[in-house]
C-alpha cells in the first residue's frame, strides 16, 4: 500500500511503515495529526494516542476517528469473517460488484420509477 500511495503522492505527507508506540517523527513537529479508524483494530490504545500528544506541536490540530463497538456498521462483521492479511480492501471489488447488481434494474418496467428517470434522463 505505501508504494501505491508514494506513486500517487504529491509529497506534501510523510509516508511510513511504523509502530503506533513510536512513530518515526521528532516531538512536537506537526501542525496536524490525522488517524483514521486505526482505534479499533489496537487492543491498547494508549501508546498510539501518547506519541500522537508527542509529536503534535502545541496548539497544533488532531482528528481522531473511531467507530464505537455497538455500531450498526459491517465493519466488525467484516473484518471478523474475512481470512487474516486480506483486510476489507482487498475484498472490496467482489462486494462493490455484488452491491451494483443488486441496484440494476430487473426489467424495463422497473427503470420507469421517477428515482430512475431523474438519475438517467430517460423519459
Amino acid at each position: 500500500m505505501l508504494a501505491q500511495a508514494r506513486s500517487l503522492g504529491t509529497g506534501i505527507a510523510l509516508l511510513a511503515q511504523a509502530d503506533v508506540a513510536r512513530l518515526p517523527i521528532a516531538s512536537a513537529t506537526q501542525d496536524v495529526v490525522l488517524c483514521v479508524e486505526v482505534l479499533r483494530y489496537l487492543p491498547d490504545t494508549a501508546p498510539l494516542l501518547h506519541e500522537i500528544a508527542r509529536v503534535l506541536r502545541p496548539g497544533g490540530t488532531c482528528l481522531v476517528t473511531a467507530v464505537p463497538r455497538l455500531s450498526l456498521n459491517g465493519y466488525p462483521l467484516v473484518n471478523r469473517l474475512l481470512p487474516r492479511g486480506r483486510g476489507f480492501l482487498a475484498a472490496a471489488p467482489a462486494l462493490h460488484e455484488r452491491r451494483r447488481a443488486a441496484a440494476r434494474p430487473r426489467s424495463r418496467r422497473a427503470c420507469r420509477t421517477k428515482r430512475c428517470t431523474r438519475s438517467t434522463g430517460a423519459r
